[in-house]
């Protein structure tokens, strides 16, 4: 046998690549690494295509042993992993052998870590993808179950036949500040409309709290606990709108006011006015939110983040 044996999943591990695109027409969820910066930077450290898939692990407390020889790589979430007990740098790849343990701990800063595995993942896909989502029982190793003590994951290729290239570490420029309070790049919707000048002042000046509520469905805000009525983005019941498609990284707004960012697990249809969409470099920036971080929106400009998307796209060939 060769791979990577689950020893604990920790709060919840997954297995998670690009997504599911296409299938959104049978009422079924994108899915895929909420980091996707995160994902793809681990993937490039083992020297493959970004199409492979990742183990993505919630708020850490996970382990892994070695079947085999293996070459690992760990980004995300700063989870103060060990090899065997000694301290592993995050954002860099590693080679294990048989026996060895991989142990993640509590994270220190961020919620999801990613650990990648040099050959990629052997599992079958379901409509174009391996991703795990559980509401829709897709992907993984079992119709969209989590990960469970046991499990062994295997790679494409075993240690015989699978070149091991030297570690890696990522450019220190592009690894991510996971920092408790955040402001979130913001491009307003065609439905902007429907919010005055003055809640749109509101919006921009309110620091919200990411509430327990939140999922990889959606990110849910609450309004400080301080706020007075006069601050308040929205002190009307705001009008629902004709359901339709909606994107990852759209903010809702239900009718109590308090935002809603949608995620990759999201539901595909929407029938809240939406202020806008995070731009795409900010949305692994959401995936690291925790509950009680706190976040602001403030206004970006189209066209930069388009050049800054389609420049990620291009280094990573998605």
């Amino acid at each position: 046998m060769h791979g990577l044996v689950v020893l604990s999943p920790g709060m919840l591990a997954t297995v998670q690549d690009l997504g599911r695109f296409g299938a959104a027409q049978w009422g079924l969820s994108q899915g895929g690494a909420a980091d996707l910066h995160a994902h793809c930077w681990g993937q490039w450290l083992l020297e493959q295509p970004s199409s492979n898939a990742s183990i993505e692990i919630v708020f850490g407390n996970a382990r892994f042993q070695a079947l085999d020889t293996l070459q690992l790589a760990i980004t995300g979430a700063d989870c103060n992993a060990t090899l065997n007990g000694r301290a592993l740098i995050n954002w860099q790849s590693f080679t294990i052998r048989s026996g060895d343990i991989v142990e993640f701990g509590r994270p220190l800063s961020g919620l999801r870590s990613y650990l990648c595995i040099k050959g990629g993942l052997n599992i079958s896909g379901c409509l174009g993808s391996c991703s795990t989502v559980i509401r829709n029982q897709l992907g993984g190793l079992d119709q969209g179950k989590p990960l469970k003590k046991g499990d062994i994951l295997t790679p494409h290729t075993n240690s015989a036949t699978n070149h091991l290239s030297s570690s890696k570490v990522i450019p220190r420029h592009y690894i991510p500040n996971y920092t408790s309070s955040q402001t979130l790049a913001l491009l307003p919707a065609y439905q902007h409309s429907l919010f005055s000048a003055c809640e749109w002042d509101n919006l921009l000046a309110c620091e919200f709290q990411v509430s327990n509520n939140s999922d990889k469905m959606g990110i849910r805000l609450d309004y400080p606990s301080n706020i007075n009525n006069h601050d308040m983005p929205f002190k009307r019941a705001l009008p629902g709108i004709i359901s339709e498609g909606i994107c990852c990284g759209a903010v809702q707004i239900p009718p109590d006011g308090a935002p809603i960012i949608m995620m990759q697990d999201r539901q595909t249809l929407g029938g809240y006015a939406k202020c806008g969409s995070i731009a795409f470099r900010n949305l692994s920036k959401v995936a690291q939110l925790r509950p009680g971080d706190r976040v602001k929106f403030s206004l970006a400009n189209l066209a930069v983040e388009r050049a800054r998307q389609r420049a990620f796209y291009q280094f990573f060939k998605l």
